[in-house]
């Protein structure tokens, strides 16, 4: 008897010893590792009060961007920050990113606060409040906020949504679980508490292939020592206790959430094949297609990938997901510069859902016209198919004028093909539809009746009247400056011609050119026929290699001329890869463009 008891008791006793040197390896290896996780908490977000813990708030990407994006993690995500990264770091170019790390979740503390869904959702408006992101009874948001929640941070979504719903403009849903999910979901306990002891002994280590197998570190895009530090965060913040708390209440937030789930914002929803859910693939999308069934306001996206779809797809998610948020834009965001650079045109803009564009009513004076925004290229509806074609009115106009000894052979001969006259004859060039409104240009006739002779710098010119004013302006501080500065100066008095309208098309194009809207000047210098002013020109004496004619061997007019030009809205040809030296039009969209994104 004593014999077969010193044989059970032995097992475990060595088994209880395994878990003693187990936990204290643990501890000892937490211990050194929460050293290195504090040596760089401060890059992966700010800890934010909230009641009697602290939670994680990351925040990044475009401060000026009319969104914010808060990430929201699924039910025992060790790392939310560095989970979501490979999408997150597409979106930032172009959006501002919040990642809200929950009591217990990555670099967040455990705290002992309930798990019920107004407490969750409570702790996360407070931080966003507090670093600035969330700002309650605000008349007028800055910003729309997007909420992208994975997996059971749907039901908080939710519940935000439809508890604030002035807060939050729409919902891009990561594999999320919507309430009905949650009905006949089984939760063994027994196994989260046995899953929770293992890895406060350290257990988990034992078994690397545990945390090796995450997602984040097989599919995603986060580099080598962020594994390591994802790893780290593993070990440390696998079922947490408030990670298990809210798998206890997760039954009863579900139901709290679709007893209240009225709301209407917006919603794409991407759904997983059902890996890692639970449930096969046709009852985990039937949930989706039955959610969305009598909802106007959400779209399916299907994704052949399992639960964590941001570390799978992120390239199609973030690719859809800005299709979504261009949709959400009262208007196009690059519409304001039009807005700015003629404040006495009207635009009023309204999305069209057949053709998936926004449609722009656009009134100047007693004239008007219906256009649609192609990608920034106003165009009639019937010359959509023809999108591709156009130009577009928006484009990089460099700071500096391009230096052919900076070139390189790839340069060389894409300016080649560029100036090939078959090339320059195959599109259709600047659209004209908006400035057939906005000028009254849409004929010869239209046209000239705006035609009006003027006097600029002593020498008869015929511009659009619409820029007589404007011009005036250039003259005064070109005259200005001619007080202080020789170069200027000798450019008034070597001045020859200063030629506006004139109804032709571009050199090699049959595309209409600026000065038959009177909206250009080709400023010439005496004895301009003996001068390289134009590209074209110097090409019938060079074929090959007329872009490789050095700056210096170039008439040009003095460089504060050329940017007392620019301050009033006109371009400068000189700057052109096919330079046009003489030549300044008035496109004040584009210098305006171009202000911003050098900011």
């Amino acid at each position: 008897m004593k014999k077969k008891f010193i044989l059970c008791v032995i097992p475990i006793v060595i088994v209880l010893i395994f878990f003693v040197i187990s936990g204290i390896f643990h501890k000892i290896r937490c211990k050194n590792e929460n050293i290195e996780l504090q040596s760089v908490a401060n890059e992966y977000g700010t800890l934010v009060e909230v009641g009697n813990h602290k939670i994680n708030v990351f925040v990044d990407g475009n401060e000026e961007s009319d969104f914010v994006l808060v990430f929201m993690s699924g039910a025992g995500t060790c790392s939310p920050v560095l989970d979501f990264k490979s999408l997150y770091s597409l979106f930032k170019k172009d959006f501002q990113i919040v990642v809200v790390e929950k009591s217990g979740y990555g670099f967040s503390q455990d705290g002992n606060s309930d798990r019920n869904i107004e407490t969750i959702l409570a702790e996360t408006r407070l931080a966003l409040k507090k670093i600035g992101i969330l700002e309650e009874n605000q008349p007028e948001k800055d910003k729309k906020m997007i909420l992208v929640p994975h997996s059971m941070s749907m039901l908080e979504a939710l519940f935000w949504a439809n508890s604030f719903p002035n807060e939050v403009d729409g919902i891009i849903g990561l594999d999320g679980a919507i309430p009905k999910t949650y009905e006949n979901m089984k939760i063994n306990f027994l196994v989260l508490k046995l899953a929770q002891f293992a890895n406060k002994i350290g257990l988990t280590r034992l078994v690397p292939n545990i945390c090796n197998s995450s997602s984040a570190i097989t599919n995603g895009t986060i580099s080598d020592q962020e594994k390591n530090l994802y790893k780290k965060l593993f070990y440390k913040k696998t079922m947490t206790n408030p990670m298990v708390e809210e798998a206890k209440n997760v039954k009863e937030n579900a139901l709290k959430v679709e007893e209240i789930d009225k709301t209407e914002i917006p919603m794409i929803l991407f759904v997983s094949n059902g890996i890692g859910t639970g449930y096969e693939k046709k009852q985990w999308i039937n949930f989706f297609y039955d959610y969305a069934k009598n909802r106007k306001n959400v779209q399916i996206r299907k994704l052949d990938c399992p639960h964590y779809v941001h570390n799978f797809e992120y390239e199609s998610i973030y690719e859809e997901s800005c299709k979504f948020l261009i949709e959400l834009l009262d208007e196009p965001e690059l519409l304001q510069i039009f807005k700015d650079a003629y404040p006495w045109v009207k635009f009023k803009c309204q999305f069209d859902e057949a053709e998936k564009d926004w449609k722009i009513k656009i009134k100047a004076e007693n004239r008007r016209a219906t256009l649609y925004w192609a990608d920034g290229k106003f165009l009639p509806k019937e010359e959509l198919k023809n999108k591709d074609l156009y130009s577009p009115f928006l484009y990089h106009y460099p700071k500096e004028i391009p230096d052919p000894k900076d070139f390189t052979t790839e340069d060389v001969e894409r300016i080649r093909n560029f100036s090939n006259p078959k090339n320059r004859t195959e599109g259709k060039g600047t659209p004209p539809f908006l400035y057939d409104v906005i000028y009254d240009c849409k004929s010869r006739i239209a046209v000239e009746s705006h035609i009006k002779s003027l006097s600029f710098l002593n020498k008869r010119s015929n511009p659009h009247e619409f820029i007589h004013e404007v011009l005036k302006k250039v003259e005064k501080d070109i005259l200005e400056a001619a007080k202080t500065d020789e170069e200027v100066k000798t450019f008034i008095e070597k001045l020859d011609s200063a030629d506006s309208y004139s109804w032709r098309s571009i050199s090699d194009s049959g595309n209409r050119s600026f000065h038959s809207l009177g909206l250009a000047f080709d400023i010439l210098p005496k004895g301009w026929k003996t001068k390289n002013l134009y590209w074209a020109w110097r090409r019938d004496l060079d074929k090959e290699n007329w872009m490789l004619l050095p700056l210096d061997r170039r008439w040009m007019p003095p460089q504060k001329v050329i940017e007392i030009f620019e301050s009033h809205g006109f371009l400068w040809g000189g700057k052109w890869i096919i330079w046009d030296n003489m030549h300044f039009e008035y496109r004040p969209e584009v210098i305006l463009y171009n202000k911003i994104n050098r900011k």
